[in-house]
Order: structure tokens, then C-alpha cells, then sequence
């Protein structure tokens, strides 16, 4: 198979690797991957500009006929075995498999599709139409329904979040492992030891260049990400570390502990603030738009705003009647979103504490909760399997999609979602309108 330079007119490289003729070969999208067939049953997928290899994606017993590109970029099969098989081509795995023709299939096609423009986008199965053509004299029609699913730990997943640009996210889990992994591909880019504990949070600088981890075993490791190595380990805390944040320089980790107390250090240093108040677990901490403020939520039912200078409670709110699970800063500033155990939702202002907004948004624990990025919006996960979108000043439901087991924690970008169970499963959706 031979790649050429249209406007020069010249050979750019020739990719082997097939072991008997190609069929067919296609570009994805973004033109930067190609995807070929060939009658030795399997395809491959290339990186177009390097010319090697990525993946061979093995599964027909005969000869590959034909390819069709779907709107996601995922990659229709049919062949001499009479099978149509639906690949996600990035992932490197078989979606799902069709078989009804009597026949070789010779052709397939995806079916054009109309997106409603006025839908944000919700996260269930896609739907997607195939056409297929035999030596059977018959054309077929099929529904195919796909979800981007990747089991990602032998344990319970406690955290996921992105990178600032949603090209990266993390996962930790009770099985001591933090994966890295690709948004696009889903692919596993790296995996980090060192823990000696299951693993309860973890956070991104913001640039990029470091993943906070915490754990049962009273540790919070920094990793240099380009170097896959710890930068440094940071201990003090009398009992498991249960949350963790990046300052918005990336200087700076705030950490929240079984032992009632917050911590706020340095990474360039030893230098280190401890924060105490809470009568229970600290189960969530968030920076403000500065290291000198954080907040923090505990099993006291309270959420404390503290001034990292003086060391001192500055604000607190009450309201909750139930353990404090989770918090998040609107993108400005103005507001706080907490999650409690009850499943009630609350929408503070920061800086009257007064409670804006609260309404019950799942039956069992949340588990993380966000505002979109125009703060519109509002995103819960839950115990009771459920993920949630929500109108913020309504609190009508925009979308939700339902996960098989407990949803232990929801990390949202512009462009996807990605949500953990209980079984080490993850989800990765995309937001097909994006957030605003």
C-alpha cells in the first residue's frame, strides 16, 4: 500500500505489513490515521504521518471486502465470512458483530445522519445506521448501538479526572494502580507505582505537568508526568489522605484527611500549613482563585472557607444534613457546588455563604458534582448509578445515562465525560454540542 503527495505528485512512504493483498484502505477524519483491509482477514491501522503501524485489529476468519467510516470515527467490516463487525479502530477493540446475510457481504456503507442541533448532547448509546450489500442479491439495513466503555482496574475505581485540555485523564483505584490515559484512543499512555494503599484522589496541575495522587497510606505523591517519576512525597497526615488540589500556579497542593485536618503545601519546598476546625472526616478540598484561599467539606456536615495565611476559618457553610462528599468553584468564582450523602445538591455564594439553590439529585451518596463552564449547567454522579445533567437555575435534567454499578466519580472536559463504577470500569462519553 503506497501513500502519495498529491500536489507534488511523488510517493511519500509505502506501508507492508499485510501478509496477503489489500482491499481497501480509508483516511479517518482528521486525516490523521488510515485504516486498511486485506484478504489475510485482518485490518490495520497506520499513523499517517510517520508511516508505521498503530494496531492490527484481528477477528474475521476470511477475507476483508470492504470499510466504512461512521460520523465517530469508528470503522465498519464486511467480509467473505459473511460477518459485519463495528470497530473502534483508536481503542484497538470489536464493538459489535452482525450476521444475517446468507452470503459473501461485498459492501458497506453508514447510513447519513441529521444531529438536532438544538440537543447539548446526551450520553447514551449512539445509534447509527449500516447498509450492507451480498452476493445473496440482498441489501440489509442495521441499527448498531455502541458505548465507549473500557474496563480500566481489577478494583474500585475512587477518582477520575482530566487535564486542562481533556486530552488526558487519570484514574486511581483500591488496587494501589494511577492510570493515564488517553481521551481519544482510550488508550492506556502510563501507569504509575508507589502507593502502599488504595488510592482516593487525584488532581492535574495546570500546566500539565504534574499528577497529585493520595492514599490510605497517609501519603500524597506528586508525579512528574513527561518523566513518569515522583517528584516528591508529601507526608504529615495522621490517617488516610481522602482529597486533593492543585493551586491555580500549580505551586501548590492542598490535601484533606480522615484526621479532621487540611493541609497546604509547597511543592517546591517544605513549607507547610495546617488547617484545623473540622470535627470529622475531611472528605473534599478546592483552591479558590489564589493559594491563599481554600475550601474544604467534612463529615461534620460543614464546609469551611479558610484563609491559608492566618491559618484561620474564615467562612463557613451550614446547611447540609449529611456528610459532605464533594465540592467544586464555579469557573469565576462566585459560587460553590456541594454533594452530600443524602444525594441533596447545594449552589452556594462564596462569598455571602448563603446557600442559592439546593434540591435532591440522586436517591444514594453523590459522588462528585461540577458547573459547566458558563455555569449554566451543573453535572452530578452518584451511588445509586446514575449520572446527571442538570439546567442550574431550574434544576430540570438536561440528560442522564445510568451505569451498571454504584457511580463512584464523574470527571467532566468541554468535549466528553468520563464516569468510574464500583467494579474498575470506565466510561468515556463525548458531548456532542460540547460545553459552553
Amino acid at each position: 500500500m503506497k501513500v502519495w503527495d498529491i500536489k507534488k505528485g511523488k510517493e511519500k512512504f509505502t506501508l507492508t505489513g499485510h501478509t496477503s493483498a489489500v482491499s481497501t484502505c480509508i483516511f479517518t477524519a482528521d486525516s490523521k490515521r488510515i485504516i486498511s483491509a486485506s484478504f489475510d482477514g485482518t485490518l490495520k491501522v497506520w499513523d499517517a504521518k510517520a508511516g508505521t503501524e498503530v494496531t492490527t485489529l484481528i477477528g474475521h476468519e476470511r477475507r476483508v471486502n470492504a470499510l466504512a467510516l461512521s460520523r465517530e470515527d469508528l470503522v465498519a467490516s464486511v467480509s467473505d465470512d459473511r460477518t459485519i463487525k463495528l470497530w473502534d479502530p483508536l481503542a484497538g477493540i470489536e464493538l459489535s458483530r452482525h450476521i444475517g446475510h446468507g452470503d459473501v457481504i461485498s459492501d458497506v456503507v453508514f447510513a447519513p445522519t441529521i444531529e438536532n442541533s438544538s440537543t447539548f448532547g446526551t450520553p447514551e448509546p449512539t445509534t447509527e445506521k449500516l447498509i450492507s450489500a451480498s452476493e445473496d442479491n440482498t441489501i440489509r439495513v442495521w441499527e448498531t448501538s455502541y458505548e465507549k466503555e473500557h474496563i480500566g482496574h481489577s478494583k474500585c475505581v475512587n477518582y477520575v479526572t482530566f487535564n486542562k485540555n481533556g486530552g488526558l485523564f487519570a484514574s486511581v483505584s483500591d488496587d494501589k494502580v494511577v492510570k493515564l490515559w488517553n481521551s481519544q484512543s482510550l488508550k492506556l499512555v502510563k501507569s504509575f507505582y508507589g502507593h502502599d494503599g488504595a488510592i482516593r484522589s487525584c488532581t492535574f496541575s495546570s500546566d500539565g505537568a504534574y499528577l497529585a495522587t493520595v492514599s490510605d497510606d497517609k501519603t500524597c505523591i506528586v508525579w512528574d508526568i513527561s518523566k513518569g517519576k515522583i517528584k516528591t512525597s508529601l507526608r504529615g497526615h495522621t490517617n488516610s489522605i481522602q482529597a486533593v488540589a492543585f493551586s491555580n500556579d500549580s505551586q501548590f497542593i492542598a490535601t484533606g484527611s480522615w484526621d479532621k485536618t487540611v493541609k497546604v503545601r509547597n511543592i517546591n519546598s517544605s513549607s507547610s500549613v495546617t488547617l484545623t476546625g473540622h470535627t470529622d472526616w475531611v472528605t473534599c478540598v478546592a483552591f479558590l482563585y489564589d493559594a491563599k484561599s481554600v475550601v474544604s467539606g467534612s463529615c461534620d456536615n460543614t464546609i469551611i472557607m479558610w484563609s491559608v495565611n492566618s491559618a484561620t476559618a474564615e467562612r463557613r457553610f451550614i446547611g447540609h444534613d449529611n456528610w459532605i462528599t464533594c465540592l467544586a468553584t464555579s469557573p469565576d468564582y462566585s459560587m460553590l457546588i456541594s454533594g452530600d450523602y443524602d444525594g441533596i445538591v447545594k449552589v452556594w455564594d462564596l462569598r455571602t455563604g448563603i446557600a442559592l439553590h439546593s434540591f435532591k439529585a440522586h436517591e444514594k451518596r453523590i459522588s462528585n458534582c461540577y458547573f459547566s463552564m458558563d455555569s449554566s449547567l451543573l453535572f452530578t454522579s452518584s451511588h445509586d448509578g446514575y449520572v446527571r445533567i442538570w439546567n442550574s437555575q431550574k434544576h430540570t435534567k438536561t440528560a442522564e445515562f445510568s451505569l451498571s454499578n454504584p457511580c463512584t466519580s464523574l470527571a467532566v472536559s468541554q468535549k466528553s465525560i468520563c464516569a468510574a463504577d464500583s467494579v474498575g470500569q470506565l466510561y468515556v462519553l463525548s458531548l456532542l454540542q460540547g460545553i459552553n
